[in-house]
């Protein structure tokens, strides 16, 4: 939240970080960039600023109550705007290996919650909801709209998601994520990462436990690091102090040099080449 990021090659699974981890993960940080990080983590969990107005808490827990079961919230994606859509080989290779659409992810989620006794709480995207069952409450799912993220986030324990930006904010509230698309936590070892239906249960498994909780977590921090000091712009002035991003100024001209080139000649190097300044 309060940044904004370019990629030349595309959203999730097609941007650079995605493609190339390890030229990502080459990028240099310092303790003082770790710490900064850790700063603006602090902010953004604390501050709970979004995107969207949430709504307030108390909602959830009273829907979840009397329940003695591990919770696992699936986020929904936005299918016709996240890369999924339609779902091709293209859309399979490079954004959401096994799940079609929400209504799979949530119909094949809601069976595997079932054989293991977890309660699934399933938030489907805004764009998304409409495709969905109409029974909103079972012995085994709840299906929430309009309810405080951070809340259901929070209560659970666990996130699970193809690929929404939701397990950014799990991870902010230092709650294990699991991904079964591809985005730019590709291959970060923050999450753990299931892209075939045969270790989807195992993942969250794993992550009910937060199995290497602590490499997990000092691996999401130098990504939040890198993030901030080589791709995210700032543009919400009033976090300046805050988040430690680059500047609108940095921004501005990085976007003008961008429009005086065709995409074929421009290097991505130079785009996100380190800086020597902030």
């Amino acid at each position: 939240p309060g940044t904004i990021q370019i990629d030349c090659l595309g959203q999730v699974g097609e941007s650079w970080i995605a493609r190339q981890p390890k030229e990502f993960n080459s990028l240099d940080i310092t303790p003082t960039d770790v710490q900064r990080a850790r700063q603006a983590l602090d902010f953004l969990k604390t501050s709970e600023i979004n995107r969207r107005r949430q709504p307030s808490y108390g909602i959830v827990r009273s829907l979840l109550a009397g329940i003695d079961r591990k919770l696992v919230f699936l986020a929904g994606h936005n299918n016709y705007s996240s890369g999924v859509f339609p779902y091709d080989l293209n859309a399979r290779n490079l954004h959401s290996p096994i799940y079609r659409d929400s209504r799979q992810l949530f119909e094949e989620m809601l069976h595997i919650a079932k054989a293991n006794d977890w309660f699934l709480v399933f938030k489907p995207h805004p764009y998304s909801k409409k495709f969905l069952p109409t029974a909103r409450r079972s012995e085994n799912h709840l299906i929430v709209d309009n309810v405080n993220i951070h809340e259901c986030i929070d209560l659970c324990d666990v996130t699970v998601t193809v690929l929404s930006q939701i397990s950014y904010v799990a991870l902010t509230r230092e709650k294990p994520v699991v991904m079964l698309g591809r985005t730019a936590m590709l291959n970060q070892g923050c999450s753990y990462e299931a892209f075939t239906p045969e270790k989807v249960a195992d993942r969250i498994s794993e992550a009910l436990v937060h199995k290497n909780a602590n490499v997990m977590s000092k691996n999401w921090l130098e990504h939040v690091a890198r993030l901030l000091k080589y791709c995210l712009y700032l543009y919400e002035g009033a976090y300046a102090d805050k988040l430690a991003v680059q500047s609108e100024k940095d921004f501005c001209v990085k976007l003008a040099a961008l429009a005086e080139k065709s995409l074929d000649d421009y290097s991505l190097s130079t785009l996100h080449a380190p800086h020597n300044k902030r």
